[in-house]
């Protein structure tokens, strides 16, 4: 198990349709992988981070309930990435009209 823990993405790139976060989370996950690691959970997602991991085709588990952590209820959970797979490279397959 491995937390992910916090990450960041300066306001300035948060328009891109989460690409940038997305190619931060992959080159994560490789990482994980390559260390023999397949579970990834994280301590403190907030319900806004809960969404967009949703959104980007994440499938999570909520561990527990909220705790109040850097000025906002945070949840504990887990990344589902095995059953999420399918779902995100559909999601986040380059396009091949584009080249």
């Amino acid at each position: 198990m491995v937390d992910a823990g916090r990450f960041l993405v300066t306001r300035a790139y948060t328009k891109i349709e989460q690409r940038l976060f997305a190619a931060l989370l992959a080159f994560c996950w490789l990482e994980v992988r390559a260390r023999g690691f397949s579970r990834v959970c994280a301590a403190f997602a907030s319900p806004a981070m809960l969404r967009m991991y949703k959104h980007m085709g994440f499938r999570i588990t909520t561990l527990g309930p909220a705790r109040f952590y850097w000025g906002r209820d945070r949840f504990p959970i887990l990344f589902d990435t095995p059953a999420s797979a399918p779902t995100l490279l559909e999601r986040w397959r380059p396009d091949d009209r584009a080249a």
